[in-house]
């Protein structure tokens, strides 16, 4: 009936998911239905809390490099925004930003107005938004949008950047281009 090797499986693994499972499990001692829906319910949230808060990474290197290490979606456009506002225009003096996109595989037009929102506060400010690390489904979302010209600057700079690499690599000359660096531990070159 209730198999013990499960619970010491997911101990071993991943405690998180000892949170659904364990819900799930007294409350259906109560009534079954209610235990396996509170079960949905907390495994609902297990699973979207990550996409509503993304891991971030921080480096200084003169200007701040964030660094977001998964898609960026709907529910994190707030967390995103703050965050960058935080780390870069609530300090003095406030200070320009690299966003490296090198792990963002998926963007939503959400984000991507919430960065446009974002890059004009930075510009009220007197500092810069940029970005590095496109990769070719973030890159058509941001062309898409078609924002302002200094913004549509920058991302032709990074098409001229991967079309660089490309010409390269063809050639087999090895590079250091900010997009190739997928290290985690290592921020890109500026």
């Amino acid at each position: 009936m209730f198999d013990t090797k499960v619970f010491r499986t997911l101990w071993k693994v991943k405690k998180l998911d000892l949170l659904p499972f364990l819900t799930t499990f007294l409350l259906c001692f109560w009534e079954v239905q209610y235990g396996i829906l509170a079960g949905v319910i907390v495994s609902g949230i297990v699973l979207l809390y990550p996409v509503a808060r993304p891991q971030i990474k921080v480096y200084d290197h003169g200007d701040l490099v964030v660094q977001p290490l998964s898609g960026l979606s709907f529910p994190a456009t707030e967390y995103i925004r703050e965050r960058v506002y935080e780390v870069a225009l609530a300090v003095s003096p406030p200070r320009s930003v690299v966003l490296d996109c090198s792990h963002v595989s998926s963007i939503d037009y959400t984000v991507v107005a919430g960065l446009g929102d974002l890059r004009q506060e930075f510009e009220r400010q007197g500092v810069s938004l940029t970005f590095c690390g496109l990769q070719d489904p973030v890159l058509q979302v941001l062309l898409a949008v078609k924002f302002t010209e200094p913004f549509q600057f920058h991302i032709r700079e990074e098409v001229q950047g991967k079309n660089d690499q490309q010409e390269r690599d063809r050639a087999g000359q090895s590079s250091l281009l900010p997009a190739t660096n997928n290290s985690p531990e290592t921020p890109p070159p500026l």
